[in-house]
């Protein structure tokens, strides 16, 4: 029980994070690599990362769309 409800709020935060830093990691990636396919499959997996990943949002790093960009690299 407590297993799910950690894991809907891990879900919870990721989808926030998602929706407000996406498109700027997208949008970074395609200036680096000029694919724009590319850059978004390299966006979800950063997101995956973070989901598969408990430590990477525990401790959730003050300028997260920096944070998030640098695991883009």
């Amino acid at each position: 029980m407590n297993n799910a409800i950690l894991s809907k709020e891990k879900q919870n935060k990721i989808t926030v994070l998602y929706k407000k830093y996406r498109q700027a990691i997208v949008n970074y990636l395609k200036s680096m690599l000029s694919e724009k396919h590319a850059s978004e499959d390299i966006a979800h997996e950063v997101f995956l990362k973070l989901f598969f990943n408990n430590s990477e949002l525990k401790n959730e790093p003050a300028d997260i769309k920096n944070y998030l960009i640098t695991m883009a690299k």
